[in-house]
């Protein structure tokens, strides 16, 4: 047995581990880094389970491809790559590179060496069909930088905030980093916050974990936050609870939004929303601020609630209001904590963009544009089964699946499925035979992540760390004896080799005649950072870079761009927004009775968690959570098999009794259930929420998000309906 420390990449908590390892290199136990200088010991129930997918009897050990009568036989990894080569040059030349697509989920995000070449090898290819996790739930906050604009040396910090707003996030169970809190250890992180003083107000249809910790708490019915932030922007201008001299210097369009939100007073927001109207005045006051007291310090957040619900859009642009109105941003001669990516951090604003009226345009849904995605211009998830299903010339016809599970995390699953079973080539990068994998022609088999090598941060995420921070991670563990299983970015560059394709990696060019070692890609990694890479790499527990915190730089002389308040479209979808009849549970006119919103499970990562036995012994499957009231109610009871009715699909679901949540509201976790057809039971794999979704109504403009929270349904017994 061995110790050896390093970081899991399950998430983007990126936390600190110890692994314990046996006398053959395999991962037996994970546990928290007490002495890891960000996370402090922290590790979440998924992350220290995950020796357990490493050392799975289900794991994939050999390329696999499929036979005519849709099973499986080993093949090996050279011969699968002369052939999926072979099949992309003939599609290529029968309809051009923009009929290979390629989409990077979750896992493919936290691969630090995988993500430049996926994008290198597009390039080279000359393919645009790009697609990621980003545009599957919290693509509204590209939006809002596309329509307002934004501050070029960011938002301020969670560490000296004195208020702090979250809508519809749950980092204590998520993890996630994208409600502004430090996701390392954020527990303690949020203790340490409200013990210093600082105050937090949470707007979630539930009672949850983070909103325990809450000084105001509004417990609206879902989809209702564009109301709850125009109520809160409606007392704040009232009131005079702004910063009228940043917005003098920086904003346009203040008396528009003052007029837009002026219909959505605390009673109408009350009554709509289901929250009372005093709670609603508390809150912008303690936002606000008392009149002409500009030293409140903190920002407003949305999460997968609001970005996956209606309006998503307009909900984002909402929320983000409340910081610009309050010039919540970083001034002049301010830190900026983290300074890894190059270029100045400025204190000036910068216009909105609205890439969509001049970008590239997908063959099936002509009025999308595309998206700025984290990593290059990508299309939005919600076009892709319509690129894939149409019959005009440029449609997709081959798509690489790396580090994702499209069948069961995109909305409107039967159309996705059908889609995906239509593709001349299906590759998918996967450990296991998830659902999308079943469906490939191809599937190739990745080291695990303790195999390979990696570094925190990822390149997306770097403006989320809290301090300048970097970390490598050699291979520690082995793989099995006998696997062929590679490195994720082999499976491109070898592609580009037979294809004949030169790839530049980080703006270099590559050997297409020698496969690149993993090191030698990191080193190029860490020289995009300006860092010291022999020292990174023999420091297992990363490095501080003091020296990367710098000062907010000046703005330029002469610059004049501001931010956008209220562009014309905003102000569209607000007044339609207005006018709508509110869709609060039992008081719908469309005759369904709940409003079923999105869920995190501490035991589930989207797609990923049947392949641990500690975790499924907790949750088999994905239970629908609602008030004990409206069980009685209902006539049901806890425990009881039901089937739920949207006006797209149905599926089956196990009640589970939750006085968290407000009456009139259920949950479920997306990311769970079978293929279409399939026989597997809902005790062993739960129920696919996607099945309720359609993409073609409910969809956003711009970015095609389908509301995928919010959904009016029924709930009847099982079998019925």
């Amino acid at each position: 047995m061995r110790e050896a420390v390093t970081f899991c990449r399950l998430c983007s908590a990126l936390c600190g581990v110890r692994l314990t390892l046996d006398d053959n290199d395999r991962v037996v136990k994970i546990r928290g880094d007490r002495q890891h200088p960000l996370t402090r010991g922290y590790s979440c129930a998924k992350g220290v389970c995950h020796h357990e997918l490493h050392n799975s009897p289900n794991r994939l050990l050999h390329a696999q491809k499929r036979r005519a009568d849709g099973s499986f036989e080993s093949i090996p990894l050279e011969q699968a790559l002369d052939e999926i080569a072979a099949k992309v040059r003939i599609l290529v030349d029968e309809e051009g590179a923009r009929s290979i697509a390629a989409f990077l989920g979750t896992w493919g995000y936290n691969n630090a060496t995988f993500t430049p070449m996926l994008r290198a090898w597009m390039d080279a290819l000359g393919s645009p069909s790009r697609f990621t996790s980003l545009t599957v739930d919290q693509s509204s906050k590209i939006v809002t930088i596309g329509r307002m604009g934004r501050w070029s040396a960011g938002r301020q910090g969670f560490a000296d905030a004195d208020v702090w707003m979250m809508f519809g996030g749950n980092p204590l169970v998520s993890g996630a980093n994208t409600t502004g809190m430090p996701s390392s250890h954020p527990l303690k992180q949020l203790k340490e916050a409200k013990a210093r003083g600082m105050r937090l107000l949470v707007v979630d249809p539930r009672r949850t974990e983070t909103a325990r910790y809450a000084d105001i708490h509004l417990q609206p019915y879902p989809g209702e936050d564009p109301a709850i932030a125009a109520g809160l922007l409606n007392v704040m201008l009232s009131r005079g609870l702004y910063d009228a001299k940043f917005c003098a210097r920086h904003v346009d369009g203040l008396e528009a939004l003052r007029q837009a939100v002026a219909p959505f007073t605390p009673e109408v927001v009350a009554a709509r929303a289901g929250v009372p109207a005093a709670d609603l005045v508390a809150a912008a006051e303690l936002w606000g601020g008392s009149v002409g007291d500009r030293g409140k310090r903190g920002c407003a957040y949305t999460s997968t609630g609001p970005c996956m619900s209606a309006h998503s859009n307009l909900a984002d642009h909402m929320v983000e209001l409340l910081n610009a109105i309050g010039g919540r941003y970083l001034r002049e001669g301010e830190m900026v904590e983290n300074a890894l990516l190059p270029g100045p951090r400025r204190a000036e604003a910068l216009g909105p963009s609205r890439w969509w009226e001049r970008g590239a345009r997908g063959v099936a849904r002509e009025d999308l544009g595309t998206l700025p995605g984290v990593i290059g211009r990508e299309f939005p998830c919600g076009i892709l089964a319509d690129e894939v299903l149409t019959e005009k010339q440029g449609r997709i016809r081959a798509l690489f699946v790396a580090g994702g599970n499209p069948a069961l995390a995109f909305p409107d699953q039967d159309k996705v499925v059908r889609a995906l079973r239509s593709l001349d080539l299906l590759v998918a990068i996967d450990p296991f035979m998830s659902a999308t994998a079943r469906l490939a022609h191809y599937v190739i088999a990745p080291r695990m992540q303790y195999e390979r090598t990696d570094s925190i941060p990822i390149n997306p995420q770097i403006d989320l760390m809290p301090v300048p921070f970097m970390q490598l991670a050699q291979p520690i563990a082995k793989p099995p004896e006998g696997a062929e299983v590679i490195e994720d970015w082999y499976l491109f560059w070898a592609l580009g080799k037979r294809l004949g394709l030169q790839l530049h990696y980080e703006g270099e060019p590559l050997d297409m005649d020698t496969p690149p070692e993993s090191r030698a890609l990191m080193e190029r990694l860490t020289r995009q950072r300006e860092v010291p890479f022999e020292e990174l790499w023999n420091a297992p527990r990363g490095m501080l870079f003091p020296e990367r915190r710098r000062p907010v730089e000046p703005a330029r002389p002469g610059h004049s761009a501001r931010m956008s308040l209220m562009p014309d479209d905003v102000a569209e979808e607000l007044r339609q927004f207005a006018q709508e009849q509110p869709r609060a549970a039992n008081e719908s006119a469309s005759g369904f009775t709940h409003m079923l919103a999105s869920r995190r499970m501490r035991d589930a990562m989207n797609s990923l968690h049947h392949e641990a036995p500690t975790l499924t012994k907790r949750h088999r499957y994905n239970p629908a959570f609602i008030h004990p009231g409206d069980i009685a109610a209902l006539g049901l009871k806890d425990g009881e098999r039901v089937r739920i009715v949207s006006d797209h699909g149905r599926i089956d679901a196990v009640l589970e009794s939750d006085d968290t949540l407000r009456s009139g509201v259920i949950q479920m976790t997306h990311s769970w259930g079978a293929l279409p057809g399939e026989s597997h039971s809902y005790e062993d794999f739960g129920a696919n929420v996607g099945r309720l979704i359609s993409n073609e109504r409910h969809v956003e403009t711009i970015n095609a998000m389908a509301r995928q929270s919010g959904i009016p349904v029924n709930i009847v017994p099982a079998g019925e309906g």
